[in-house]
This record gives C-alpha cells, sequence and structure tokens, in this order.
C-alpha cells in the first residue's frame, strides 16, 4: 500500500514539495535574525534609559547633598566674624560688609524690594517711555536718522543690596545720610527701533530720508549689570510731622554697567559702534545726572520748607587756548568749542571759534561746587557741525579734591592723541577705529554725541601725530561759613573783616578772591536761549542778500555779550543757551536790561530787529518763555526762553 500510495506521487508533486521545503528552510534564518535585532535594540534601549535615570538620580543626590553642605556652611558662617572672613576669603571681591566695617548685612532690605519691585517696574517703566525718546532724539550720532524706544521692561529680577552704612555724627545735623552698595544682573527687555540711515545721504537730504524709510531694524539689550552705590539722604529735618522735608537719592559715582546687544533677524555686527554709543548714552544722559551733587528729590513737605543748599566752594576757570586741535573731517579744520561743567545740569559753554587749529578763547567761567570730594572740573572739546551733531574730540577731568585752596594752577592737558594709551593719559580713553555701514567710529568712553568720522580711516592726516592740549587757569576757593553768611545777610565784607593793614601779596590775592565770591554769591546764572524767529526783515541785495538770509542772534546784559550760531531762512532756528554768570552788583543796578538783536553778519552787516527786557522781571518770575515782536523794523518776531538761578540755590 505504501509502495502504491508513494507511486502515486507525481514528479510534479514531488518537486513542489521539495520546492515548499527548501523555501520554509530559507525564510526561517531570516525571521531568526529579525527577532534577534529586536532583542538588541531592546537591551541597548532599556541600558540607555537606566543610564540617563541614573545620571540624573546621581546629579540630584550630588546637588542634594551640596545644598546641605552649603547650608551646613551659611550657617557655620554667620557665627564667623568679619576679620576671620576676609583671611579664609583672601582677595576674593568681597561685599562691602566684608570689606568696610562701618557696612553691616541688611537682607530685610533684599526681602522689602523683592515685594516692592513689581511696583517699582511699572513706575519707572511708564516714566522712561515717556521721556526717553526726546533724550535719544536729541543725542542720536549723525549716522542714523532716528531711534526711539520700543519696548521698556526692567523685568522681575531686582537690585540686590550687599551692604548699608548710615553715617554718624555728621558735622552737618540736619540730615540722615544712608549709603548702600547694590548689584543688578537684570533680566530686562529693552527694545529700540533704529533707521541706520543719516538724514543726509551723499549730500542730498531727500534720498537720505527716502532710504532711511525703508530700513527699520529692532534691537533689543542682553546680559545687563549694573554696580554701584547709591545715597538715600533724608533731608532737612523738621520739628513737625513729617519730621524729614524731603528724600533725596543719589549715585556716589557713576556706576559700572555693561550691557549686549541682539539684532533681531539679523546680526548686531551690522550695526558697528551702537553698543558703545548706547552705553555711553546710558552714562551720560541716564545715571551721571543723578551722580552728587545732583540727585532725585521728593519732597514731603512744601518746597519753602526744604532750605538751601549752600555750595561748599567755587572753581574759577579761564579757559585760554588749544593747541593741535585735529581735523573731524576731510575738507576743514575744526570748528572747535569747549563745553565745560562740575554737574551736568550747569553746563557752561565757550563761543565756536571757525576753521581753527589753534584757537584763543580767553573766556571766564564760574562753577559753584557742593560735593568737593565727589566733584569734577569737566571740559569736553566739541566740532561744531552745521548739519550733523557735533563730534567729540575729546575731554579732560580734574578731580575738585586734587586742587589747593586758593592756588591758580596753570594747566596744560592733553585731551586728544590717536596714540595714547591710559598709563601715558589718565583722561582719554584708548581709542580704536571701528569700521562701519556708512564710515567708520572712534570707540572712546563716554561718547554721547556723533562718533562717525567717515575719512579718517583712509586718509592720513597730519594731525594725528601731534598732541591736542587744552591751556586753563585754574582756581578752587573753598568758602568760609562768614562768606556764606554775607551773601545770605546781603552784607559786604570789608577788607578789615578779612586781613590787617600790612597783609602780603598772598593775602591780597585771598581778599580778592573772598570779595568776588561773596558777589557772585549774591547773584546767579541768566539762561537766555533764543528759540526761533519769524518773518525776519530780508538783507537787501547791494549788501548780499542774493545769497540768501542768516541771522545771527546777540545778547547783551550786565556789560557781557554773546552770540548764537547761525540760523538761516526766513524763520531761523537756535539750537543753543547761552548763559550768563551774573554777580549781586549786575542785579543790583536799576533798571538793568537784557538786550537781543537780531543781525545778518553775511559780507555787510544787516540789522534785523531788537528787543529789550527787563533783568528785574526774570529774577521775579524765574522763567519765562514768550513770543516777543522786534523793534526798529517793519516786522519780525522772536521767541524767547529764559530762567534765572539763583547762585545759592543753584543744586
Amino acid at each position: 500500500m505504501i509502495a502504491s500510495s508513494s507511486q502515486a506521487l507525481s514528479d510534479h508533486d514531488i518537486t513542489r514539495i521539495a520546492e515548499l521545503l527548501s523555501s520554509g528552510l530559507s525564510k526561517q534564518p531570516v525571521i531568526g535574525a529579525n527577532r534577534y535585532f529586536d532583542v538588541v535594540l531592546g537591551f541597548v534601549v532599556a541600558i540607555t534609559a537606566l543610564s540617563v535615570i541614573w545620571y540624573y538620580f546621581k546629579g540630584a543626590v550630588y546637588r542634594q547633598l551640596m545644598r546641605t553642605e552649603q547650608s551646613f556652611a551659611v550657617e557655620a558662617l554667620k557665627n564667623v566674624d568679619k576679620k576671620t572672613l576676609k583671611e579664609v576669603l583672601g582677595d576674593v571681591d568681597l561685599p562691602s560688609w566684608i570689606t568696610f566695617p562701618d557696612f553691616e548685612r541688611v537682607g530685610w532690605v533684599n526681602d522689602t524690594i523683592d515685594q516692592l519691585w513689581p511696583y517699582v517696574n511699572d513706575a519707572v517703566s511708564v516714566t522712561m517711555r515717556e521721556q526717553l525718546n526726546p533724550l535719544l532724539a536729541e543725542n542720536k550720532p549723525g549716522w542714523m536718522s532716528s531711534i526711539k524706544l520700543y519696548r521698556f521692561d526692567l523685568g522681575d529680577k531686582p537690585p540686590q543690596v550687599n551692604g548699608m552704612k548710615v553715617y554718624k555724627n555728621q558735622a552737618v545735623k540736619d540730615q540722615v545720610i544712608i549709603e548702600a552698595d547694590f548689584v543688578w544682573a537684570g533680566a530686562n527687555d529693552v527694545q529700540l527701533v533704529v533707521k541706520p540711515i543719516p538724514k543726509t545721504l551723499g549730500g542730498i537730504e531727500a534720498v537720505g530720508k527716502a532710504v532711511g524709510n525703508l530700513i527699520s531694524l529692532r534691537v533689543g539689550t542682553q546680559k545687563l549689570i549694573v554696580t554701584g552705590r547709591i545715597r538715600l539722604s533724608l533731608k532737612p529735618l523738621i520739628d513737625d510731622l513729617p519730621i524729614v522735608g524731603a528724600i533725596h537719592v543719589a549715585f556716589v559715582e557713576v556706576p559700572k554697567f555693561s550691557l549686549n546687544l541682539t539684532l533681531y533677524g539679523g546680526d548686531i555686527s551690522f550695526l558697528p559702534g551702537l553698543e558703545a554709543w548706547l552705553t555711553a548714552f546710558v552714562k551720560d544722559n541716564v545715571l551721571r545726572p543723578f551722580v552728587l551733587p545732583q540727585a532725585f528729590v521728593y519732597p514731603l513737605v512744601d518746597s519753602a520748607h526744604l532750605g538751601i543748599e549752600k555750595p561748599e566752594g567755587m572753581v574759577f576757570v579761564k579757559l585760554i587756548e588749544a593747541t593741535n586741535v585735529p581735523r573731524m573731517d576731510l575738507f576743514s579744520d575744526s570748528d572747535p568749542y569747549v563745553k565745560m561743567f562740575v554737574r551736568d545740569k550747569r553746563i557752561q559753554k565757550s563761543q565756536v571759534k571757525e576753521n581753527s587749529k589753534n584757537p584763543k578763547w580767553n573766556e571766564d567761567f564760574k562753577f559753584l561746587v557742593h560735593e568737593p570730594d565727589y566733584q569734577a572740573l569737566n571740559a569736553i572739546m566739541f566740532d561744531w557741525d552745521r548739519v550733523n551733531a557735533d563730534d567729540e574730540i575729546g575731554r579732560i577731568s580734574v578731580p575738585i579734591k586734587d586742587l589747593p585752596h586758593a592756588e591758580p594752577q596753570d594747566l596744560w592737558l592733553e585731551i586728544f592723541d590717536y596714540a595714547a594709551d591710559d598709563e601715558a593719559n589718565k583722561v582719554v580713553e584708548d581709542e580704536h577705529i571701528i569700521n562701519g555701514l556708512f564710515g567708520t567710529v572712534r570707540n572712546v568712553k563716554n561718547l554721547t554725541t556723533a562718533a562717525i568720522s567717515r575719512f579718517e580711516r583712509h586718509v592720513p592726516l597730519p594731525e594725528r601725530n601731534k598732541k591736542c592740549k587744552l591751556h586753563m587757569e585754574v582756581t578752587y576757593y573753598k568758602f568760609q561759613a562768614q562768606e556764606l553768611r554775607a551773601a545770605e545777610m546781603d552784607e559786604t565784607k570789608t577788607e578789615d573783616d578779612c586781613a590787617s593793614g600790612d597783609e602780603t601779596a598772598a593775602e591780597d590775592q585771598h581778599l580778592k578772591l573772598s570779595k568776588e565770591v561773596v558777589n557772585t554769591l549774591k547773584g546767579g546764572v541768566l539762561y537766555v536761549k533764543p528759540v526761533q524767529a519769524s518773518h525776519v526783515m530780508h538783507k537787501p541785495w547791494f549788501k548780499g542778500g542774493v545769497l540768501g538770509s542768516t541771522t545771527t542772534c546777540k545778547v547783551s546784559v550786565a556789560g557781557q555779550s554773546k552770540h548764537t550760531i547761525t540760523g538761516h531762512g526766513p524763520d531761523p532756528i537756535f539750537t543753543e543757551p547761552l548763559e550768563f554768570l551774573l554777580g549781586g552788583d549786575d542785579i543790583s543796578v536799576e533798571h538793568s536790561e537784557i538786550t537781543i538783536e537780531l543781525w545778518d553778519y553775511r559780507l555787510r552787516d544787516s540789522f534785523q530787529g531788537s528787543l529789550k527786557i527787563r533783568l528785574a522781571e526774570i529774577i521775579d518770575k524765574q522763567r519765562i518763555k514768550e513770543r516777543y515782536t522786534l523793534d526798529g523794523v517793519r516786522h519780525g518776531e522772536l521767541i524767547l526762553e529764559m530762567q534765572w538761578i539763583s547762585a545759592v540755590a543753584s543744586h
């Protein structure tokens, strides 16, 4: 039967069975390999997952152990005195409560600031949004057409106070002074919209405006770090509620400050020089105005009860000359002038000397000093530019505390040197040239005004190898108590009060200064700013009127005369205030007047009108801004802004 059944299988069936068997045997190894690969892959994934879990678990355990150790260390350090801490930690940058014995740790202050910070952020953000745009527009460099604030948020990280000190046993008894060291690494969100095209491109204003409107870039700040010392003064103390007349908040010195910029949608190197300019802008316009003796003042009582902050001395400056003033452009010499100040809100300015390499001024200036330990005489030389912002040539700074009392100092100060370093020149920072989009940038510390010079990298100017120096005679005079009393009581100091009949030459000089000081303290500062003239008389053609109309404003008071920069057209605009320091004898003259005259000095002088204002009216009203009709001509008007500040109350 078996044989017959086997014989029943045809050759075709046998062949088919063999094919099936061979097919099954060939597929079996493949199925086994796939299963082996899956097992290996699963094992690898499991090992990897376990490794990751173990890594994070071990890290978490390690961090917990470190926190525990740090907690034990902190608890142990709480019982260690400052001397031991300083010995253990060595030369590490320590907080002020360790470095200075009169500073104390005040953790509760930081806890208080943490709770107040959201409200402080909201209040400051609103104020800055209102005030920053005008400042940005006023100080923008010449290589951009506009810069505006887009967003301002200080973030949720408040400053941290590292130590605090209360001054004790002060000579002045009617105030409380508190100083605190702080550090702020803020997570702020400040964004600016920049149009990096000058208004005048290729000498054509329309082209600059058209191209500038097409390019608008948004820039944000990163990694803001500010460190410094702040002073809180509660003064004056009064014998009635609320006991304190006002709260004064000020920086002891300009805080150290740094930031990084980011360009949204691009690389910040597309705007070279912006970071240096913005850093200087913040220092000069946001921080420096609140450095001692200036302060933010919040009165708690009526201003009549706040009293007057008395100055401690006065700096007499005779600006004589400058030598080797460098050219700031290719085709002409600079038009130099000098701004001087001992506090930013009281800037005095010299006359502009057009196309002068070695200008001579011989002008006198006086500055009241309220904090001689912190204030300095600053002089900044600019190159006046009719179209763009004025270029800063350089600056010097003379600390008041380094000046001897009542001894004139004849100073030749180097203010500009392309090759200078910090050791050779202490008053001018190292600078280097950065290639810019539309020129080059001189990267100089505290550079706020326009810093673009398009040719100085490409054209070898011979002035680069010569040192520019400023020649001044500076005298610091420390006030005596009787001089302040004489100024307040309207009493003139006599020779008998000061010295005997056989006084020496030094005593003569001291007496002369003393009389001048009392006279100055009885006076004040008059600011006269011609804003704009309108419908001024056109110059006759035979006097040069065919060349167009130019107008210069001449202001005279108490024997002093100063001129504005020339305005153009029938409605000229004037941008600079003129300052007059008037003594007590100047303002005591009956019927003393301020005389303003408008002239066109091109080719032949042409009178364009005048007006007179009583000085007593300005002193009584303190501030005036009005439109006046010009006298002596058929038509013409002038908008004037004037302010009077008493010398003793100048703070």
